[in-house]
C-alpha cells in the first residue's frame, strides 16, 4: 500500500522533474498516405539513480505501466541522465493518484481530454492507447489533438514552441 507522503514525494519529484507532452508523429502508411499519429507521455528525467529507483519503485507499487531509460554522457564533464516514461494506460492509472498533488493541474486537465478523445478513436479502430489508430483521424480529431498539444506547449514555454512547428494540418497538406 503507498502512502499519502510517498504520494506527495513522487508528486513533488514530478513538479520538479517531470512534464507531459502529446507527441505527434507523421508515418507514412500503404493504404492511407502520410497520416498523423498522436500519443500521450509523462516524464521524469534526472541524473541521480537513487531518485529515479524510488520513482520506478513508486510506479511498480501502483502498477503502473512505465519504462526507464538511461542516456549516457555525451561530453566528458557531464552526468548520465535517467528517464523514466509513462504513457497512455499508465497515464490513467497514475493521474487520479497524483493529480490533486501537484501543481501541474492543468497540464493534467489537457492530458486527461486527450485520452478520452483517444479513446473515442480506439473505437474506430485505434490500439490500447486509443490514439494510434490503422485507418486515418477524421479532421475533427485531429484538430482536437492539435489544439490540446498547443495548449502544453503555450505552458511549457517558448522552448518548446520552438520544437513545435508544424501541425498535422500542414503535414496533410505536404508542407
Amino acid at each position: 500500500m503507498v502512502s499519502k507522503l510517498e504520494i506527495g514525494w513522487f508528486a513533488g519529484i514530478f513538479d520538479g522533474e517531470g512534464t507531459t507532452t502529446i507527441r505527434m508523429k507523421v508515418t507514412e502508411t500503404k493504404n492511407y498516405g502520410m497520416r498523423p499519429r498522436y500519443w500521450t507521455e509523462m516524464t521524469v528525467v534526472n541524473t541521480d539513480k537513487n531518485i529515479i529507483d524510488r520513482c520506478h519503485s513508486f510506479l511498480d507499487e501502483l502498477n503502473v505501466n512505465h519504462r526507464v531509460y538511461l542516456r549516457k554522457a555525451r561530453k566528458e564533464n557531464t552526468k548520465p541522465m535517467y528517464t523514466i516514461t509513462i504513457n497512455g494506460a499508465g497515464i490513467k492509472t497514475l493521474l487520479p493518484k497524483i493529480k490533486n498533488h501537484c501543481i501541474k493541474k492543468h497540464e493534467f486537465e489537457i492530458l486527461e481530454k486527450a485520452l478520452k478523445l483517444g479513446e473515442r478513436n480506439q473505437k474506430r479502430g485505434g490500439n490500447k492507447e486509443g490514439l494510434r489508430g490503422k485507418a486515418p483521424m477524421p479532421d475533427e480529431v485531429l484538430d482536437k489533438f492539435d489544439t490540446l498539444r498547443m495548449k502544453l506547449v503555450a505552458m511549457h514555454g517558448r522552448q518548446a514552441a520552438n520544437l513545435v512547428t508544424l501541425s498535422s494540418k500542414d503535414y496533410k497538406r505536404g508542407i
